[in-house]
């Protein structure tokens, strides 16, 4: 698909109609793709969250103004300073930030520097307009955006392409289906046969399971790369672990105002997951009755799952993210939640997260230093959905060899979204106890900045996504 030219309309609620007149224009440029809140945020959604993450991805952002809108203190305050914020990173010359009059008003003073375009009066509007357009074009231009009629016919030929893969994809569909039914089926006969075994062969399993268990109970875990050798009962998941050595690392960076400041963290030796949690992993669960055992449930947890009469992952039924190989997505942070509980480990906090993530020499990535590509990661919708965990191993790996840490899905972590250094109730604006902490990026989202090792956002533990999974920690 060619790439479009994005573009923020700032604006204030009440000069709606005039900016809704230009976005409909703009909509109508085949190498534009504008913005406008009401187009693009959902019900439910946080209203200030979205519009910083639609802000961080733009190319340019058109600013209306009106006497109206200037004199509110809110308007100016908030999403106008933000957008001024950012302006100052771009490079000198750079026409980011476009102011617009819709009457004759003053410009605030941040702006007063900016060639602005006037909307009025009625007769000059499409005179404007053009105007407008061409100051587009050449941000388009510098950012080797085609705004040629190419672009139109790329698009045609787009929907013609992708109808005629349509009838492929249904018989791909099928086929697909018919073989995860058929490893369904396979699944359960080889339960069944282990269910089989005769008593001698199964008093046998168990001893050696229980010699297994003892030994990893033990104090000193030296030589221990994983705990994969634990029994059924220790690690009903299946989950294979990876030693995290003793040591202090730097935690955070000075690139973003969430990540600040860097500080030192000295953690004792503990164990990560090498993978995010697989559909296959968290199918046990299930089987094992999890959602209908309480035991494994925080207070809180219990009474979201008894309000929803919830039984299954939101996307458990969904052919794109259903695989036994691919991370389970769809649950929330109390899922999550549960499900180490009963898998006797724990979801990681951001400091376990971060350093199995980045190790000890201040890395950016998990793999090192260089930008992400395709061959280390699964992002910004190169493949356009999960992919099954491990597959950019060991290329992606992390210093301790962690497998997905950026991209793939992004992972709950244990803790609330307060500010640095750790332990600080200083909470962040709009954030505190109300959102869980995510790490690393996932398959739908992010460029190069949001898969750094620092990077972190949040979510309210309840929220459920078909980009979001989780992986476990588990203490000696």
């Amino acid at each position: 698909m060619p790439k479009k030219l994005k573009v923020f309309l700032c604006h204030s609620s009440n000069d709606k109609p005039a900016v809704r007149e230009i976005y409909q224009r703009l909509k109508s440029e085949t190498w534009i793709d504008p913005w406008l809140d009401e187009e693009e945020l959902y019900p439910g959604q946080d209203w200030d969250l979205e519009i910083e993450k639609a802000v961080e991805k733009t190319d340019t952002v058109l600013v209306f103004l009106s006497n109206n809108s200037v004199s509110k203190e809110g308007y100016i305050q908030r999403e106008l300073r933000m957008i001024l914020r950012m302006a100052d990173y771009k490079p000198e010359g750079t026409i980011f930030t476009l102011p617009l009059r819709l009457d004759n008003c003053s410009l605030p003073h941040r702006l007063s520097m900016n060639h602005y375009v006037d909307l009025f009066p009625e007769d000059r509007k499409d005179w404007a307009y053009e105007r407008l357009l061409g100051g587009l074009r050449i941000r388009a231009e510098r950012l080797d955006i085609d705004v040629s009629e190419k672009v139109a016919s790329s698009k045609r030929q787009e929907a013609s392409e992708q109808e005629k893969k349509v009838q492929e994809r249904s018989e791909k569909e099928r086929i697909e289906k018919r073989a995860r039914e058929l490893a369904l089926e396979i699944a359960r006969e080889e339960r069944e046969e282990r269910a089989q075994m005769k008593l001698a062969e199964e008093v046998k399993v168990r001893e050696l399971a229980k010699e297994i268990a003892r030994k990893a109970r033990k104090a000193d875990l030296t030589g221990f790369e994983n705990l994969s050798g634990l029994s059924p009962e220790a690690n009903p998941a299946g989950i294979e672990w990876i030693k995290i050595p003793a040591g202090e690392f730097t935690m955070g960076s000075n690139d973003s105002d969430r990540e600040k400041p860097p500080h030192k963290v000295h953690l004792d030796e503990y164990f990560m997951a090498k993978t995010p949690v697989t559909n296959a992993q968290f199918e046990k669960f299930i089987e094992a009755r999890g959602y209908k055992n309480e035991q494994y449930w925080s207070v809180e947890g219990w009474e979201w799952l008894s309000s929803i009469n919830r039984v299954l992952p939101h996307y458990w039924g969904d052919q794109k993210y259903n695989m036994f190989t691919q991370p389970v997505v769809g649950v929330s942070w109390y899922e999550a939640e549960a499900f180490a509980k009963w898998a006797n480990c724990h979801l990681p906090s951001e400091v376990e997260w971060e350093k199995a993530a980045r190790g000890t020499d201040g890395r950016i990535y998990p793999w090192g230093y260089l930008k992400p590509t395709i061959h280390v990661a699964n992002f910004s919708r190169n493949v356009e959905k999960t992919t099954p965990v491990g597959k950019y191993s060991p290329a992606g790996d992390s210093p301790y060899g962690c497998v997905d840490m950026a991209g793939n899905v992004w992972e709950w972590c244990t803790d609330w979204f307060y500010t640095y250094p750790r332990g600080d109730k200083k909470a962040l604006v709009d954030f505190g106890e109300r959102y869980k902490v995510r790490r690393g990026g996932s398959w739908n989202y992010g460029n190069e900045y949001d898969l750094r090792t620092a990077y972190r956002l949040g979510n309210k533990p309840a929220d459920m996504s078909n980009s979001i999974g989780f992986r476990c920690a588990r203490s000696l």
